[in-house]
């Protein structure tokens, strides 16, 4: 999909653009592909952290190593793993602490095959809270049990001419909002989901990441194709983005 802020807004001008504009590449497999891994953590009430990991596989049968905290952990297919952390070290968003990221590496083998996957990971435990109170509903961000005053801005492209975009501006922006002491940056829902350097640098500054999916305020197809198309579409990005200690709330749209 086109992001729709191409077609104008009242930010930026009409500069719709043709084809190609992410890298493109071909990958060969003979039938074994990692297609996602999923990472939860619990956070025991003594201080404790476990961490759970989830594969999703094209095979049965499959050995896994991970590397993780200076430890190699060794498991298969039919038994999930779950790792306990020694000595966790917690992960927070910007003036409530620091943003330490641990190194995650798995590996998987299948026969003679074999496929990685890598990130970093963030201990936290984030809590929407949506109490009844004396105005009707709270809702804020609770980290590692404290309340987050959250405080931002909206992110959108830094340039109509998307191609122009790169990791290096998007760096100084998100470090000119750390240093304006935000905490909070909101993706929004017109444009198109950002590229993983901008969660990695969220992760590194401490700014959670409130994310739209690409549904702003505009007209949309009512057909089944284009429903097929969108579903698939958040489910890449949810598994894509769902390890980064800064992602705290996925929003519908605008």
């Amino acid at each position: 999909r086109k992001a729709h802020c191409m077609l104008g807004w009242d930010w930026g001008p009409i500069m719709p653009d043709g084809g190609i504009w992410k890298e493109i590449y071909v990958s060969f497999h003979n039938g074994f592909r990692l297609e996602s891994i999923l990472v939860t953590q619990e956070h025991t009430g003594n201080g404790e952290v476990f961490l759970n990991v989830l594969s999703e596989v094209t095979c049965e049968n499959v050995k896994y190593f991970i590397d993780f905290d200076h430890e190699t952990y060794e498991f298969d297919s039919g038994n999930p793993i779950r790792i306990k952390v020694k000595n966790p070290r917690l992960w927070y968003p910007a003036g409530y602490g620091k943003q330490f990221l641990y190194d995650f590496r798995l590996k998987a083998v299948w026969h003679h095959e074999e496929d990685e996957y890598s990130c970093r990971i963030g201990l936290r435990k984030l809590e929407l809270v949506t109490d009844d109170d004396e105005y009707g509903t709270s809702m804020y961000f609770r980290v590692n049990d404290i309340p987050i005053f959250a405080k931002g801005a909206d992110y959108i492209i830094e340039d109509s001419i998307i191609t122009r975009c790169s990791a290096k501006r998007t760096r100084h922006l998100l470090e000119q909002a750390a240093e304006a002491n935000h905490n909070t940056i909101r993706v929004w829902g017109g444009a198109f989901f950002p590229h993983d350097y901008f969660y990695d640098i969220c992760d590194e500054l401490g700014l959670l990441v409130w994310q739209d999916l690409m549904f702003a305020c505009a007209q949309y197809p009512n057909t089944p194709e284009f429903y097929d198309s969108i579903s698939k579409e958040t489910e890449d990005n949810v598994k894509r983005l769902r390890n980064h200690a800064s992602l705290a709330l996925w929003c519908g749209n605008n």
